[in-house]
């Protein structure tokens, strides 16, 4: 990296919590962010070095509530809001984006019996996205969505080794003025005392990025169907977990050339898939003080979308990852090394 101005970073975190009556809890959470820096900038594709330089500010605040409502029914509602301010000043060219989301949730579950539960909520979510890029002309790009949504679910336990969970949720964007309906299904049977296996299946659905929309509002959500079969055995502070999993992707956006104003350009043709194996050990109690986990992640995926000319697989997707992590406590200086 040809850093021309070395990179600075600020941030900062705010919570707050406090009990409300018998049973609520209410929670509030605020942080900032801050980083710029300069560099130039290896275009190998123009076999130049273009100077760019960034500036951006991301705020985020929530709060939550969470109690219970008479004998049978829970409650938890929350609000947030989030803005990221982002400058860009490339090859001498400023870009100016701006991201704000505002987001409304209330869950409500219903203890019907021992053994069903019903949990029925809805949430709101409005977004905006500007973008101002001078260029030899002034470009001034804009959306604003909003998305409300509804979900259904209920656990059943068939008995002391089967339980069950059925849902759907419900959702409507209207910068696409799309309606979808995604169905999910899972079931869970207890193998032995400390051991389980489940299965789940469940479709759904993801709007396309606001960096695409901008230039082509008249795509459809991308959509994918997942499969995913489990395995987790816990006793006496030790976990152990295997999951197998297939997704199965479809309407991903495709373009012929990325930035493209033309809305023509873009479309739901995409395709593709991942499957995989992860695999994750936790031990806590064999040896005093220690706590030690191992995780690894087979992936194959490959997708055709964005520009790629045929099925392949992303260059952030690594087939293999393993991961050692270990902690120990001193107890008498209340230490942890790791």
């Amino acid at each position: 990296m040809d850093w021309t101005k070395d990179p600075v970073m600020a941030d900062g975190t705010m919570m707050y919590r406090v009990k409300v009556g018998e049973t609520g809890l209410l929670k509030a959470f605020c942080s900032y962010n801050f980083n710029t820096m300069e560099m130039n900038y290896d275009n190998f594709a123009q076999g130049s070095m273009d100077p760019l330089s960034m500036v951006n500010h991301t705020f985020y605040a929530n709060t939550s509530y969470s109690g219970e409502l008479g004998e049978k029914w829970l409650i938890r509602t929350g609000m947030s809001y989030s803005k990221d301010l982002e400058d860009i000043i490339y090859n001498g060219d400023p870009i100016n984006t701006t991201l704000s989301a505002s987001q409304a949730k209330v869950v409500l579950t219903h203890l019907s019996t021992e053994k069903v539960k019903i949990r029925i909520g809805t949430d709101v979510i409005y977004e905006q996205y500007a973008q101002e890029i001078f260029t030899d002309s002034t470009y001034n790009l804009g959306l604003t969505d909003l998305q409300p949504s509804m979900f259904l679910e209920s656990e059943i336990k068939l008995s002391k080794k089967l339980a069950l969970r059925l849902g759907a949720r419900a959702e409507y964007t209207s910068l696409l003025e799309s309606f979808d309906l995604s169905p999910r299904v899972a079931a869970a049977y207890k193998t032995g005392t400390n051991s389980q296996v489940s299965l789940a299946w469940g479709k759904y659905h993801q709007r396309p990025e606001a960096d695409i929309l901008k230039f082509a509002p008249g795509l459809s959500a991308e959509r994918a169907d997942h499969y995913i079969l489990n395995f987790q055995y816990r006793n006496n502070m030790r976990i152990f977990r295997a999951e197998a999993y297939l997704k199965q992707y479809d309407h991903l956006v495709k373009y012929s050339d990325p930035y493209d104003p033309n809305p023509l350009n873009y479309n739901n043709n995409g395709s593709g898939y991942a499957g995989g194996l992860d695999i994750f050990w936790r031990d806590q109690t064999t040896v005093k003080g220690l706590d030690y986990w191992i995780s690894y992640s087979y992936l194959d995926t490959r997708r055709d979308y964005k520009d790629f000319s045929t099925r392949a697989a992303p260059s952030y997707a690594s087939a293999h990852n393993l991961s050692l992590v270990a902690k120990y406590l001193f107890t008498r200086i209340s230490t942890f090394a790791g």
